[in-house]
């Protein structure tokens, strides 16, 4: 997890990048979630990463987009899903965690046990 103070500047920097203004002057963004229009004064916001943040680090304003809260958190769970999947995979393909269960079990020092240590 990041800081507060790493998510503090993402946000300010999406929302510098992101931010309108319509003819009266108002500052307005848009989700990038439902295409609504957020009102940054009055209601809540997130900055959404648009591919997860641990898949690449990038907090740069092209992967960061504002986001309504109630959208942002609908999505929340499955990214939280897919990047435990992602470490998962990643660490069994390259040999950082090694398998569980019943092929595991007959390892050499097994073998040798029930031989008789021959």
């Amino acid at each position: 997890m990041r800081k507060p103070s790493e998510q503090a500047k993402a946000r300010r920097e999406c929302f510098h990048a992101h931010k309108k203004s319509d003819e009266a002057g108002h500052i307005y963004m848009i989700c990038h979630l439902c295409g609504g229009r957020i009102n940054p004064a009055v209601e809540g916001w997130e900055a959404s990463h648009v591919i997860r943040h641990s898949l690449t680090a990038d907090n740069a304003p092209s992967n960061v987009m504002p986001a309504h809260i109630k959208c942002h958190r609908a999505t929340v769970p499955d990214d939280t899903r897919a990047a435990a999947k992602d470490v998962r995979l990643s660490e069994k393909h390259f040999g950082i965690k090694r398998k569980k269960g019943w092929g595991n079990r007959w390892g050499t020092s097994s073998r040798l046990a029930r031989n008789g240590g021959d």
